[in-house]
């Protein structure tokens, strides 16, 4: 197999942008590519806005008349100032009979201040380096030293399940930033716990939250789950499936889930020392590592789902029905 082809672009200083005009963060160039390939293209933006109010946006567009690639556009409110959101794109592109550029732009949603910390593309040439759907995981499990296989699929918030195909029981159940982009995350969770045996990997950022609103004082708890502004994403799916951005457990509350779940063996896997610039973004984010101590199944595999009622409760419906069927 021949060496792969990647392309990359970046830029680490501030981009700004306080007007509804798209500025330009990073690009790489038309003669970079080679026209008629097909390419894989992430790329990803580090923003923050100067206003609570005014949504930040952030778009991939290829061509010198810059056109939006399918999918990867967004807008949406980050806070003010301090507070930072990352946004990332990827994509499956074919350059047009004459190759295009390809980069990354920021504005804003009214005359706010939209600032791109951070900002990079890269494009991994898929066409005559790989076999699509064959080379290019062997290529990911040679680099990894890994036997991994990739099967599509996709979380159903509606169902609690796996759509497009079947989760096996495995050893080891690995989730990296997932939980918060479901808006089901606590039943998410406990779909991947009934299907590891020995342990389960979970890599997420955590809310720092505290409840305290309730009036009775023995009601507060560290166990809090907080949800972000709805999806930005062009397709967003409608109330309540559209809270699938920024959703974080507590660390209290994750680790009560696990616990729940039969992994009561929890241990945080530290972070490996990153770059300044990476360590901001990441900082809210931890990772843990929680053995199976207890053989256990959730409601969404076996496990009680239904409460049972009370003799006298079952009375009272059975006589509702019938008095219902008399007067009818």
């Amino acid at each position: 197999m021949p060496a792969a082809t990647g392309l990359y672009a970046e830029k680490v200083t501030d981009t700004t942008a306080n007007t509804t005009t798209w500025v330009d963060v990073c690009e790489i160039s038309a003669a970079s590519f080679t026209a008629g390939k097909k390419y894989l293209i992430l790329a990803l933006g580090y923003l923050s806005c100067g206003s609570g109010t005014s949504d930040a946006r952030m778009r991939l567009v290829h061509g010198t008349t810059p056109t939006e690639f399918t999918d990867v556009s967004s807008s949406f409110e980050v806070g003010v100032n301090a507070k930072k959101a990352l946004a990332a794109f990827m994509t499956v592109w074919t350059q047009p009979g004459t190759a295009e550029l390809v980069k990354l732009q920021i504005s804003n949603e009214a005359t706010a201040t939209t600032t791109c910390h951070l900002g990079q593309i890269f494009a991994l040439k898929l066409s005559d380096d790989f076999t699509e759907n064959t080379e290019v995981f062997e290529w990911f499990n040679r680099f990894l030293g890994t036997r991994s296989k990739f099967q599509f699929a996709e979380w159903d918030s509606l169902k609690h399940r796996l759509r497009y195909a079947r989760m096996p029981i495995v050893d080891v159940v690995l989730c990296s930033a997932f939980l918060n982009h479901v808006s089901d995350p606590t039943f998410c969770l406990a779909f991947l716990c009934d299907h590891a045996r020995e342990a389960v990997f979970i890599w997420t950022p955590l809310s720092r939250h505290r409840e305290q609103s309730c009036p009775m004082p023995h009601w507060e708890s560290d166990s809090v789950l907080s949800f972000g502004q709805p999806s930005y994403h062009p397709n967003a799916l409608e109330w309540p499936l559209c809270f699938n951005f920024n959703l974080r457990f507590s660390e209290p509350f994750l680790k009560l889930c696990l616990q729940l779940a039969g992994f009561e063996d929890i241990r945080e896997v530290p972070c490996p020392p990153v770059s300044a610039r990476w360590g901001e973004i990441y900082s809210t984010f931890k990772a843990f590592l929680a053995f199976r101590t207890k053989s256990k199944t959730s409601a969404l595999s076996g496990g009680k789902a239904i409460r049972d009622l009370p003799g006298d409760v079952r009375k009272s419906t059975l006589f509702l029905k019938r008095l219902v069927r008399s007067v009818t």
